[in-house]
């Protein structure tokens, strides 16, 4: 049905448009849309179970299956959801679910908000899906988790995010689980003026980042020159807390592209880059990195040649054996060889590497794995910089 105003429709309980058209609720008009339109909200919404956009089915190795509502599925299409300054409240197991071109935005000067319910996955971007946000609050977390909690998820797509918050207020209940406000598998992400605030409690992360090459595969690849598609996290003019990792690979997904510039990462009790996987990063610009450590190069490659990189330590020094997880506190950049034994190579040039704790070192390098041999394919070279506590 057609409207002649935006107050004629949402009178008559419509709460999305696309061009003059009403719509109900949001799926029906996102099922509406043709590729490249756009829906526009017209009023706050709230998405419960009962009336869901869709169902996901998980099916398990046991041939179990769990069948969860979706909020709203975008399903193969193009499409831009402006929120026009209005909040969607997703009560649902996945709140906006991508398996197509996705433009979450809002073309007022007041930005969208997505609130997620307790426990809930806000945003989902999958299947080779390219996603851009903008101008859009996300907000969600948990009090009594049953699962790790995933507020932002990509996977096998791309997504990029500018002038937004995500905001993740997880708290693990004396539970294992946790939350991390944007995770990746094998995709591209971007951050440009975003804020990434997950310093509520323990086990809350920032940007859990995971690339698509198991162990073996590098190790087959590597001496032999193979061509590999590494996936780039890129962080610029943006601000990443945490009270764990604000930023992590992991130490059995290779392949991955660190580019930080101008940006402030943060993590409480933990190291602020947490970079166990084989990949690269390179940090420039006017960058700030505090932590209980600040950078933790578990495998890969660290260059800062440029900038004015400040890496603050704020921990007291203390050095254990991890296979799985961070070794070394109060350091601003410890190098410790993972289990995996893949090189690594640090190359710094600029900056300023501090410590506040008791003991801290500004560099440190260190052997915790005593099965192994002693840090083998590990080379550093500090060819600047400025070192205010010791070097090791």
């Amino acid at each position: 049905k057609g409207y002649a105003s935006e107050e004629s429709a949402a009178s008559d309980g419509v709460v999305a448009i696309i061009g003059t058209n009403g719509y109900g609720n949001v799926q029906s008009a996102v099922n509406a849309a043709a590729s490249d339109e756009t829906v526009k909200l017209i009023g706050d919404v709230t998405i419960n179970d009962d009336n869901a956009g869709g169902k996901l089915t998980l099916t398990y190795a046991d041939g179990s299956q769990k069948v969860s509502p979706i909020g709203i599925l975008i399903n193969n299409k193009n499409i831009t959801l402006d929120l026009a300054g209005h909040t969607i409240t997703l009560n649902t197991a996945y709140g906006i679910y991508g398996v197509g071109n996705l433009t979450l935005t809002s073309s007022e000067e007041t930005r969208g908000e997505i609130v997620a319910g307790a426990g809930t996955n806000a945003i989902s971007v999958t299947k080779a899906a390219q996603a851009i946000i903008e101008n859009v609050n996300i907000n969600g977390g948990t009090t009594a988790p049953t699962s790790n909690l995933e507020l932002v998820s990509v996977s096998n797509s791309s997504l990029k995010i500018c002038n937004s918050n995500v905001t993740l207020d997880f708290h693990h209940g004396g539970t294992s689980y946790q939350g991390q406000a944007i995770s990746t598998y094998n995709s591209d992400l971007t951050l440009d003026g975003v804020t990434v605030d997950a310093d509520s409690a323990e086990w809350s992360y920032g940007i859990a980042f995971r690339g698509n090459y198991d162990t073996q595969e590098l190790k087959d690849a590597l001496p032999n020159n193979e061509s590999m598609t590494f996936k780039t996290l890129t962080i610029k003019n943006s601000k990443i807390y945490a009270q764990a990792f604000a930023v992590s690979g992991n130490g059995a997904l290779h392949g991955t592209v660190f580019n930080i510039t101008d940006s402030k990462l943060k993590g409480i009790a933990g190291a602020a880059i947490y970079h166990p996987q084989y990949g690269e990063m390179t940090i420039g610009g006017t960058t700030t990195i505090e932590g209980a450590s600040g950078i933790e190069m578990r495998a890969g490659k660290l260059v800062i040649e440029s900038g004015n990189v400040n890496v603050t330590a704020t921990g007291a020094f203390t050095v254990d054996a991890n296979g799985n997880g961070s070794t070394a506190s109060g350091v601003a950049v410890a190098v410790s060889q993972h289990t995996t034994d893949l090189p690594i190579d640090v190359v710094i040039g600029a900056g300023t590497y501090s410590a506040t704790g008791d003991d801290g070192k500004a560099f440190y390098e260190t052997d915790t794995v005593s099965a192994s041999p002693d840090s083998n394919g590990v080379t550093v070279a500090l060819k600047g910089g400025n070192y205010t506590a010791p070097v090791v």
